[in-house]
């Protein structure tokens, strides 16, 4: 499974495109160590959260 499987990319300004492509990675990491064996049920819970979560920020900063 690639790293940045779930990550809507098209909400994302260009100009945090690389910046926000580590975020995920790093937190889909940390999240994944920590549900275990029970990471498949929450993934893609997890990522619509993030994504709503880029959305805010991305909103927050006046950049779409």
């Amino acid at each position: 499974m690639n790293q940045l499987d779930g990550l809507d990319e098209s909400q994302i300004p260009p100009e945090l495109l690389e910046q926000t492509r580590a975020w995920w990675v790093r937190r889909m990491q940390e999240a994944e160590r920590s549900h275990g064996e029970a990471w498949p049920k929450h993934r893609d819970w997890l990522a619509d959260y993030m994504n709503a979560e880029i959305r805010e920020q991305v909103a927050k900063r006046g950049l779409r």
